[in-house]
């Protein structure tokens, strides 16, 4: 009774009379990507560079990256604020640091070049790890304990004495008398004996070595005995915890522990017994001061940096954290389109909005991937680095707002917390109807204090850059990139299967059940209005189909948001309201 997956079967060449049952999968059901995923650039005190690690809150963050600094360019002041925009869901970032070349790793060598300890990663942040040694649980055992501000500290217990090194004796043909040739290791940890080694090839002979081991726990100096070039030749052993403690940094310690997060290590030539003592690494810096625009666009090409490490992360929303090089704009929203990415860009401090108009024209800026904001930057409530009233640009209120948002909202009048003025608004003079609108007019959004809804800071228009008005909104860009790629990551199961001329092909009536049953939840969620799927043999003709082709034109209907709201008051003595029916829309109660 052979059982096989559906299409595995021939079914027309059976010879063998028998039960053959054919597993047929459940129909395929299309379910969106997660549309609350930011992408940041910019500096920070530790991590990798130019590797994107995401972060999902304010203390994933600093674990992984340290806390925020006062300073430009910071991608932790954007994830604080993007942590505080975003309530009890928190935040989904691709982080990726940057530095300008100059970024070192905090370093520590102990006890006169015995072992060298070096931060995993550059960083102001490597200078705050303690390196602490003590006695271990077993006797002629050490503990080894390496720690660091927002991470738990990684201990290192039960490490016992090694074989450091040996070096060739008088004897040693075809050897430099006194070079160290071989490096030998015990486990960091209980159990089992090995010995580590590299084999060493002289003439073309290879030498291999066995140890006459005593044990691990050495009263003695075990000897080293060289075979193949030098034959005969003896090496004596040097016993000592280093080597052991530089492998359970670097390899972890077996069914115990993996490697270290924050160190590597490195034995040195010292032999001195390990003395009881705390250190700090020092001379970690980040690398922060010379970052322009050039390093945080990026390059495109492998190993990808800046901007374009966050190819292929589904980060919907981007941002290069305080940029304001207008020239760069252009090329940030090629960028975005490609990737279904909503870039986010602000001008300078205290920019005009003359200046912020023509400025945006003369970059060639009207996109629906680009959002302008005005550089009106906010005063915000810094919790972390202890400035009531830091200057911060506004591009993180947008970025932080729109990963809270789910992609059929806009911006526009959604209240900001933790603003504490603007720059605008300190001067206690508000923008004016005639000011609003000549923004809308240029395609630049800002936060504004009063709002249509009351006074609270909010954005005041909920636009992109494009000046065509069926796109301009917030609403079609998140929208219509959270269905292109839910589309372009799902449909793809159906690439490779076979397609007829027929009109009820199966496939495409699977195909288009996908799609409908999809774009029927985001009716239902009220994500949008409604839709459409045509996916027959009206767009699907025979010439098309045999060449590989099936083609589905799909046609969504995104809810509006709602920007005019006009009311018609009419009132005084003389009015008159009549009634039709049962249409009571007003009534007095007596008293």
């Amino acid at each position: 009774m052979p059982i096989s997956q559906l299409g595995q079967l021939n079914t027309t060449a059976l010879t063998v009379p028998n039960v053959y049952v054919q597993i047929v999968p459940p129909q395929f059901l299309l379910n969106g990507i997660p549309s609350n995923i930011g992408g940041l650039v910019g500096s920070a005190k530790w991590g990798p560079v130019n590797r994107p690690i995401i972060v999902g809150s304010m203390t994933d963050y600093s674990s992984k990256f340290g806390d925020p600094v006062a300073r430009k360019y910071d991608m932790g002041s954007y994830v604080a604020i993007a942590a505080q925009l975003g309530g009890a869901l928190g935040v989904a970032i691709e982080c990726v640091r940057v530095t300008d070349g100059t970024d070192t790793a905090a370093t520590l060598t102990i006890q006169t070049n015995c072992l060298t300890v070096t931060s995993r990663w550059t960083g102001s942040l490597g200078s705050q790890i303690r390196f602490a040694i003590g006695q271990g649980s077993r006797a002629n055992s050490k503990q080894v304990r390496v720690s660091m501000p927002g991470r738990m500290p990684e201990i290192f217990d039960n490490i016992l004495q090694g074989v450091k090194s040996a070096a060739v004796g008088a004897g040693g043909t075809g050897y430099v008398q006194g070079t160290t040739f071989v490096t030998f290791a015990a486990p960091p940890g209980v159990g089992g004996r090995r010995a580590i080694g590299h084999a060493v090839v002289t003439a073309g002979a290879v030498s291999s070595i066995v140890i006459d081991d005593p044990g691990w726990g050495y009263t003695a100096a075990p000897t080293a005995t060289i075979t193949g070039a030098g034959t005969g030749a003896t090496a004596t052993a040097t016993i000592s915890h280093w080597p052991s403690i530089a492998e359970a940094i670097n390899s972890g310690i077996p069914n115990a522990r993996g490697r270290s997060d924050m160190v590597v290590a490195s034995q040195g030539a010292g032999v001195t017994a390990p003395t009881h003592a705390a250190y700090l690494l020092a001379g970690g810096t980040d690398g922060a001061d010379g970052i322009d625009g050039t390093i945080l666009m990026g390059t495109d090409t492998f190993p990808r940096s800046g901007m374009y490490a966050l190819r292929g992360k589904l980060a919907q929303v981007v941002t290069l954290c305080d940029l304001t090089d207008k020239t760069t704009w252009g090329t940030q929203d090629s960028y975005g389109q490609s990737e279904g990415s909503y870039m986010i860009v602000a001008g300078p401090a205290s920019e005009s909005q003359d200046d912020a108009i023509s400025e945006k024209a003369a970059a060639g800026i009207d996109s629906a991937w680009t959002k302008v904001c005005l550089g009106d930057w906010i005063y915000w409530n810094d919790t972390y680095s202890g400035i009531s009233q830091r200057l911060v640009s506004p591009a993180a209120f947008a970025f932080g707002k729109l990963i809270a948002l789910a992609p059929q909202h806009s911006t526009l009048n959604k209240r900001l917390p933790n603003v504490v003025s603007t720059q605008k608004s300190k001067t206690g003079i508000p923008y004016s109807d005639a000011e609003i609108q000549n923004l809308v007019l240029g395609g630049i959004d800002v936060i504004c204090n009063p709002s249509p809804g009351g006074n609270y800071f909010a954005w005041r228009t909920g636009h992109n850059s494009s000046s065509n008005n069926a796109i301009h909104g917030d609403n079609y860009t998140r929208m219509i990139d959270y269905i292109a790629i839910t589309l372009n990551r799902g449909m793809g199961i159906y690439i490779g299967e076979l397609q007829s001329r027929k009109d009820n092909d199966p496939t495409r009536r699977r195909a288009k059940a996908t799609l409908d049953a999809f774009l029927t939840a985001m009716v239902q969620q009220e994500q949008i209005d409604e839709f459409q799927v045509i996916l027959d043999k009206s767009i699907n003709p025979n010439e098309r189909i045999g060449l590989g082709y099936m083609q589905a034109n799909v046609k969504v209907v995104f809810l509006s948001v709602v920007e005019f709201f006009i009311i018609n008051l009419e009132g005084g003595q003389t009015v008159t309201i009549e009634r039709v029916g049962s249409d009571f829309t007003s009534l007095r109660t007596a008293a």
